[in-house]
């Protein structure tokens, strides 16, 4: 595509999102709990008190000991797929995202909702994909330069007359420009409307300031209304802030982490750390108005009993008990209804649902929302959670005696600059019972070592995903003033150890999957491919890392995983895609040289440099109690390294490799740090971590050997090295052979080589068919003593991997034809079930999935239950190879299917079972082998080689065909058909 058009394109596209700003989606929802099946308003009709009487349809049966409910208004007519002229065109999406900058996933996907996502983040362009996706960014080039496609043809998830794009398909709209005025909702005056994201260098409310260790919400309104604004808003707890529009808050975006309570009156909250609370000043009133005292605060935001404002499914309720819909709702109706039903939990939600349950950790799992924001129906002061987010209460804290108010750790007054003087930093909100003996303080490092990225210490910005919550939710950066955008936000169940002055600060990464992410760029960072940068890693392992566990990476996510950086307790590497359609990719490896103990801190430190002409050196420094600091030179090569997606704590794009350790500081340079700048960090973090005794002067600098990984030629190599199947027998969707393909690097803990990649036999036809594996599987070659062909051995215990993307030229309908072909051996008989291969069974999903063991095979999706579900009767033999075959083909006449089951072994017979089973949809992704990767067990131990996925079902004929064409390599004798 020639500049010009695409400046042409670019034009029209701007013009288009000029034409359409404001304009929005009108989506619809429905509750799904027990007793009911009611049609609610969409986003944009806000229920109201004065909305028409209703009730409920006579087919849907209330609750016992609920009140009928009225029936609501019919829903307006559903709109078209692609909603509205802001509609661009549906492009080819890839692993290297179209839309790279911000991803939402959502079984109530709409057009209204992702725009909206899009809207609040600032992101000009947004795209929907797979049904259930929602993606923005900046550049429209990068989309336009796709290939255009009409596979835009999956419904959404949330509103089934819409498109939400296809597979590898995205339906691209422009971002209306969000307006400025009125506020998320027109409530009278006085009301809550809504919690922001606040800036140093462009405040939200900019107009008046005041502090006060007396602050309460009525105050703050009261020095509004003196001065004549007609917003005001309280922050960090004593902080009061007033003016007359709010363009700078729909700018800097909504938040959910308005957690502070007020100064003078912990029943409220006023805002939190870099995120303000907003209200409408006064009331309209008659002229002349009369004087008025100030109205109390409203009850829903916030008394001590509040959980916070949390996302929600229909399909799977965070509150499952629905206990009331009414167009008069209100907070305190939902409260009475849950102590007489005796709930431990409520919420609010849709403006007129109350919800409950007991079940604090399901409640919070889906992590806060930011769209809390309709009004009750009963009372448009109050606000009743919003579209599929819920404001969650408990009963049982309700009365209790408030606990006191921690110091603001960023609270700083106009001209808010950042203090040269270091404050002395305390806890958030979540800790508000102090430790004794007194809290540990941040190091403040001199200017000389002082990190330009980024500087994350665990002594200060630390908060809780809620106050009811136990877990770590954000991590702020200690510059906060200079770098408010550097704040990690945290998955899974991360804890605290608020530390002493004698004890180091840390979060606690468990064995429950817990994962940092920085969702904005990092800033100050070179992209070059010699870019200098150092990375610092403070903290310690609970046990020995025999397994691999990630210290940090950088830009590996589910959005875009280019130019890639990834540091773990056993090998750093970057990797590039910009040459996959070449002859290799760009790769660097190094394995970390010196083994990490368990229970004591250390520092990790890695430090690019460049040298020559477009070289770098690499450097790996160790510094703990027992050795002082040692260094090797790691080798690698020149490759880019993205600012995005940075992650702690575990592997954010392929969901292994979790740290269970602590971690209390870390640091990101944009220069290289020489040794004596390594150790002036050890003797500034001397005391913290008790290295005050360990010796001084560094190790002489060690050479690492490096066995870089030998990637394949995409095309086969000749005939004479290992044989390849003819042309009939070939796999359409996936084609693994362990003589081919394998890429390993070598483990120096472990002194041997661990494979990191297998890629399909036809690489260069399908480039994301690519096996990724985690722990410690090893490459055994072919004649080297170890087996008599290549494979790759599992150890039973670590060692899996999986395809992240889908299988090419994989048909989902519920009858389609398809084989798969496992050629490997058990190294024990005896050790019960383990996995062969498995298709969409993951954690996250596991709808339309494949799975397939030594013991049994089923076909399962949550429409049809389990279509075909069976024991297979053949013997697993430890150390003989065996072919084993799943085959399904369609039934024309009945409309049922027939599963058949192969097995060839050392017998030389191959021996044939079938199976009928009902029409099931099989999806192509997640492919996975050596582990079920949804319940983490099964593991398979013993070698493979070969993985074969065909989009077809393969005849009798052809399966011997398998057999003959491998017989020689694996030494099977011919004998026959056994049936």
């Amino acid at each position: 595509m020639s500049r010009m058009l695409h400046q042409s394109i670019f034009f029209l596209v701007t013009m288009i999102g000029a034409a359409v700003s404001g304009a929005g989606a009108a989506g619809r929802r429905s509750i799904q709990g027990p007793g009911s099946d009611l049609l609610l308003a969409p986003p944009n009709m806000s229920p109201s008190s004065n909305s028409s009487p209703s009730t409920l349809s006579p087919d849907s049966p209330t609750e016992p000991g609920s009140m009928a409910y009225q029936n609501l208004p019919l829903a307006p007519p559903p709109p078209p797929p692609y909603i509205d002229a802001s509609f661009v065109g549906c492009y080819q999406d890839s692993w290297n995202r179209a839309l790279p900058e911000m991803y939402d996933i959502s079984s109530e996907m709409t057009i209204d909702r992702c725009r909206r996502q899009a809207q609040l983040s600032g992101f000009p362009y947004f795209g929907l994909e797979g049904g259930l996706e929602c993606f923005a960014g900046n550049d429209i080039l990068r989309v336009l330069t796709r290939e255009r496609t009409d596979n835009c043809d999956m419904e959404c998830t949330g509103n089934a007359s819409q498109v939400c794009g296809g597979e590898w398909a995205l339906s691209v709209y422009v971002t209306p420009t969000p307006a400025s005025a009125p506020p998320p909702f027109g409530s009278s005056s006085g009301c809550f409307i809504g919690c922001f994201q606040d800036r140093n260098d462009s405040r939200v409310l900019p107009d008046m300031y005041e502090a006060s260790d007396k602050m309460t919400i009525d105050h703050c309104r009261e020095v509004a209304l003196a001065q004549g604004y007609i917003y005001f808003g309280v922050e960090a707890g004593t902080q009061c802030f007033g003016a007359n529009n709010l363009s700078r808050a729909h700018t800097n975006g909504q938040s959910a982490y308005c957690n502070w309570r007020c100064a003078g009156d912990d029943s409220q909250v006023c805002g939190g750390d870099w995120v303000i609370s907003i209200y409408h000043t006064s009331e309209p009133l008659p002229s002349p108005p009369p004087p008025l005292p100030p109205s109390p605060p409203p009850p829903s935001l916030r008394k001590e009993d509040l959980v916070g404002c949390y996302y929600d499914t229909k399909d799977n309720r965070v509150l499952p008990l629905l206990l009331d819909a009414s167009d008069n709702m209100t907070v305190a109706a939902c409260r009475a209804d849950a102590l007489e039903r005796g709930i431990l939990l409520y919420g609010v939600e849709a403006g007129r649902e109350c919800w409950g349950g007991d079940d604090l950790a399901r409640a919070t799992s889906l992590g806060p929302s930011t769209t809390c924001d309709w009004p009750c129906s009963g009372n448009d002061c109050e606000v009743c959670g919003g579209d599929c987010a819920i404001v969650i209460y408990t009963t049982e804290l309700y009365e209790s005696p408030p606990s006191p108010t921690p110091t603001p750790i960023y609270s700083i007054p106009p001209p808010y600059y950042f203090p040269s003087t270091p404050p002395t930093y305390l806890a958030p909100p979540f800790y508000a019972q102090p430790p004794s003996p007194p809290r540990a303080v941040p190091v403040f490092l001199p200017e000389s070592i002082s990190p330009e990225v980024a500087h994350f210490d665990a002594a200060v910005g630390v908060t809780s995903m809620s106050r009811a919550s136990p877990f770590v939710g954000t991590w702020q950066d200690l510059n906060a003033a200079g770098r408010r955008r550097n704040k990690f936000t945290f998955s899974g169940r991360c804890t605290f150890t608020p530390g002493s002055l004698s004890a180091p600060p840390a979060i606690l990464f468990g064995d429950q999957r817990c994962l940092g992410f920085l969702r904005n760029k990092l800033w100050n960072w070179g992209k070059s491919a010699t870019a200098a940068f150092t990375l610092v890693w403070i903290g310690r392992f609970k046990k020995q890392p025999a397994s691999e566990q990630v210290l940090l990476s950088l830009s590996p996510s589910w959005s875009d995983w280019d130019h890639g950086f990834l540091w773990t307790s056993k090998r750093v590497f970057s990797i590039s895609l910009n040459n996959r359609h070449g002859q290799a990719w760009d790769y660097s490896n190094a394995s970390i040289p010196a083994p990490l103990l368990s229970e004591q801190w250390v520092m990790q430190v890695l430090s690019r440099n460049p040298v020559d002409v477009g070289g770098v050196s690499m450097s790996y420094h160790l510094y703990d109690q027992s050795s002082g600091l040692r260094t090797w030179n790691l080798p690698g090569w020149p490759c880019k390294i993205s600012p995005n997606a940075m992650a702690i704590g575990g592997d954010a794009h392929f969901n292994r490799w979790q740290f269970i350790g602590e971690l209390s500081v870390l640091l990101l340079y944009n220069r290289s740090l020489t040794e004596t700048d390594v150790l002036s960090l050890a003797k500034g973090y001397g005391s913290r971590f008790g290295w005050e005794s360990a010796p001084v002067s560094p190790l002489p600098a060690q050479e690492v050997p490096l066995m870089p990984p030998s990637y394949s030629l995409v095309t086969p190599p000749p005939q004479s090295v290992v044989d390849f199947l003819p042309a009939s027998l070939c796999p359409e969707s996936a084609y693994f052979d362990a003589a081919v393909g394998v890429s390993d690097y070598l483990d120096a803990a472990l002194d041997r080589s661990v494979v990191l990649l297998w890629k399909d036999v036809f690489v260069a036809d399908r480039p994301d068919n690519l096996l990724w594996f985690s722990g410690e599987c090893e490459a055994t070659l072919m004649n080297s003593g170890q087996v008599s062909t290549a494979s790759i051995r599992f150890d039973g215990r670590t060692c899996f991997a999986t395809v992240e993307g889908n299988l090419p030229n994989w048909d989902v309908s519920g009858t389609s034809a398809f084989t798969a072909v496992w050629i490997g051996r058990f190294a024990d008989d005896s050790a019960g079930e383990q996995a062969i291969l498995s298709l969409s069974r993951t954690p996250q999903d596991f709808d339309r999935e494949l799975y397939w063991t030594n013991q049994r095979a089923f076909v399962y999706s949550h429409y049809t239950g389990f279509s075909f579900d069976a024991s297979l009767p053949a013997p697993i033999t430890t150390g003989q190879w065996v072919m084993q075959v799943l085959s399904r083909s369609p039934n024309v006449e009945s409309g049922d299917v027939t599963m058949s089951y192969y097995w060839y072994g050392q017998s030389g017979a191959l021996s044939a079972w079938q199976f009928t089973g009902n029409p099931c949809e099989v999806s192509s992704d997640s492919l996975a082998i050596g582990a079920d990767f949804r319940d983490g067990n099964r593991s398979f131990e013993g070698d493979l080689a070969i993985v074969l996925l065909y989009n077809r079902t393969l005849v009798e004929d052809e399966i011997q065909g398998l057999a003959d064409f491998y017989r020689a390599r694996f030494a099977w004798p011919k004998v026959g058909m056994q049936l």
